[in-house]
C-alpha cells in the first residue's frame, strides 16, 4: 500500500514536469518560474505628501499554466516608494496572485495580465492593498525561457502610513491612509 502511494504520488508530480499537451511554443511546461523588475512614476495620489514619488519592486513569481494561453502564479517581491518622509523609503514585500491570458500560442505574442496582493511595510505594523493591471508582450529565446516586457497601471492603498513630523507645521508624526497610483515599465524573464 505503501509503496503505490509514493509510486502514484511520483507519477503525478512527473506528469507536471512533461511538456504540455498542446505543444505550447513559448514555454516547455507547464509549471514556470519569473522574475521582475519594474520601475514606475506616480501621476495621482491622495495626498500632496506623496507628490513626484517614483519606485522600483522585484517580484519572485511561481506559476501555472492552465491552457495554452491562461496562466496563474504566486509570488513573493521587495518594492520601494522614495522622496516619502518615512523610515525605510516605504520599503515593503508584497504577496501577489497574478494572471496572464496571452493572445497567441506561439513564441512571440502579446499578453495581458493583472496582479493582486498586500503589501508589508518593514518596521511598521501597516499593510497596503495593491492590485496591477497592464499588458505586456512575450519573446521566447530558448526552449525554456523567455523575456517579457510590461506596461502597468499599479493602484497601492495603505490604511496607515506614518508621516514624521517636519511634513507637517507642528512637528508632530501622523498616521494617515493614503492611496498610489503609478504608471510603470517592467522587464523580465520566464524560466
Amino acid at each position: 500500500m505503501k509503496t503505490s502511494f509514493s509510486t502514484l504520488l511520483l507519477i503525478l508530480l512527473s506528469s507536471l514536469c512533461l511538456p504540455a499537451q498542446n505543444n505550447r511554443t513559448f514555454y516547455h511546461s507547464r509549471i514556470f518560474g519569473e522574475f521582475d523588475y519594474q520601475h514606475g512614476f506616480l501621476f495621482a495620489c491622495s495626498s500632496s505628501l506623496g507628490s513626484h514619488t517614483p519606485f522600483d519592486a522585484i517580484h519572485l513569481i511561481g506559476g501555472y499554466f492552465l491552457d495554452s494561453r491562461l496562466s496563474v502564479g504566486i509570488g513573493i517581491g521587495v518594492e520601494s516608494l522614495y522622496s516619502i518622509p518615512t523610515p525605510e523609503s516605504a520599503l515593503t514585500v508584497p504577496v501577489l496572485a497574478d494572471v496572464k491570458g496571452y493572445l497567441f500560442n506561439k513564441s512571440k505574442t502579446p499578453f495581458a495580465f493583472v496582479t493582486v496582493g498586500k503589501s508589508f511595510q518593514f518596521n511598521e505594523n501597516s499593510a497596503s492593498f495593491q492590485i496591477e493591471p497592464g499588458v505586456g508582450y512575450n519573446w521566447s529565446f530558448a526552449k525554456r525561457f523567455a523575456l517579457h516586457a510590461t506596461l502597468s497601471y499599479k493602484l497601492k492603498y495603505y490604511n496607515d502610513i506614518t508621516f514624521y513630523g517636519n511634513c507637517f507645521p507642528d512637528n508632530v508624526e501622523r498616521s494617515l491612509p493614503i492611496t498610489f497610483h503609478f504608471m510603470s515599465l517592467g522587464i523580465g524573464i520566464s524560466f
